[in-house]
């Protein structure tokens, strides 16, 4: 795991979620294929290493795909109304962009890059580009390591946030007592 881009990562979360732990985590994808194999095994290691105190939505033994993301949207939007969506899924980039994971302040678009697009859900997203755009993606033949690698890099950042954000948290509590 690379630390740097780990701390990296975490920052910008922050500076996007300046502190809120109301957060929903939607870990898109499906464990049968493992080029888009990264989603769940964020949800896996939010869930099983990390136990963040947050909810957690897809993981390696409950999928959240194309083919019940609506009862999942639906289902968060009941119980979570006011929380922020932080959508985490695999995507396809250019040659030189593979590899890296990328935190935009917007939702994503399921599958478009299967020409099969849904449409834009969540608040945000992580987005871990694992291979590029000139590639059938049912052909793909991703290295599970390298999978593994994007989705603990990206698990150790939401940690990292939350630590942060409960850090930060108690030093506004402890400076407001003090006065």
């Amino acid at each position: 795991m690379d630390k740097f881009n780990t701390m990296r990562l975490a920052g910008k979360l922050y500076a996007r979620l300046q502190g809120n732990t109301n957060i929903v985590f939607l870990c898109l994808g499906t464990s049968r294929l493992l080029a888009d194999a990264y989603g769940p095994m964020v949800g896996s290691l939010l869930k099983n290493k990390y136990n963040i105190p947050t909810y957690v939505y897809g993981d390696l033994i409950k999928n959240v795909n194309a083919l019940n993301l609506e009862e999942y949207l639906s289902m968060i939007r009941r119980a979570h109304p006011l929380s922020h969506i932080v959508v985490i899924d695999s995507a396809l980039g250019n040659e030189s962009s593979v590899g890296t994971i990328k935190f935009l302040g917007c939702g994503t678009i399921p599958r478009s890059a299967l020409d099969d697009s849904l449409y834009l859900i969540g608040d945000s997203s992580i987005l871990a580009v694992i291979e590029s755009h000139s590639k059938d993606f049912m052909l793909i033949k991703t290295k599970r390591g390298f999978i593994s690698e994007l989705a603990e890099t990206t698990a150790s950042a939401i940690n990292q946030y939350f630590a942060l954000a409960k850090a930060l948290e108690n030093t506004k509590i402890y400076n407001t007592a003090s006065y």
